[in-house]
This record gives C-alpha cells, sequence and structure tokens, in this order.
C-alpha cells in the first residue's frame, strides 16, 4: 500500500514539475516577460528539489525489498 502510495506521489512531483519548466517557458516567451518566466519555472524547480530531498526513489526501493522479503 505503501508503496503505489510513493510511487503516486513520485509521479506526481515529476509530472508536476515538468508542466511548470515547460509552461513557465512557453508562457514567459509569449508574453516576452522575464518575471513570469522565472516565477513558474522557479516553482517547477522547487518541486523538483522537493522531490529530489524526499527521497522518493530510495523509499519506494526499500517497500520492494519489504514486500519480497
Amino acid at each position: 500500500m505503501t508503496y503505489k502510495y510513493f510511487k503516486k506521489i513520485e509521479l506526481a512531483c515529476n509530472i508536476g514539475s515538468d508542466v511548470l519548466v515547460v509552461r513557465g517557458t512557453v508562457v514567459g516567451s509569449m508574453t516576452l516577460n522575464p518575471i513570469v518566466l522565472e516565477t513558474i519555472s522557479g516553482a517547477g524547480l522547487i518541486l523538483k528539489t522537493f522531490s529530489e530531498a524526499k527521497n522518493f526513489k530510495r523509499k519506494i526501493e526499500m517497500c520492494q525489498f519489504a514486500y519480497t522479503t
């Protein structure tokens, strides 16, 4: 059960950060406003950093190991 939870959280963080970075780049280039580009892309980078700091990949591996043993 925790395996599925961590997989969902990791997937949501990865997709969310990717979407924010891409959307920030597109919107920033359309409006020619660097502030918009920095804030939206910065939010995506912060989300990615949060995901890496929580180390979801390690938690997923530990859940798999615990299940198999």
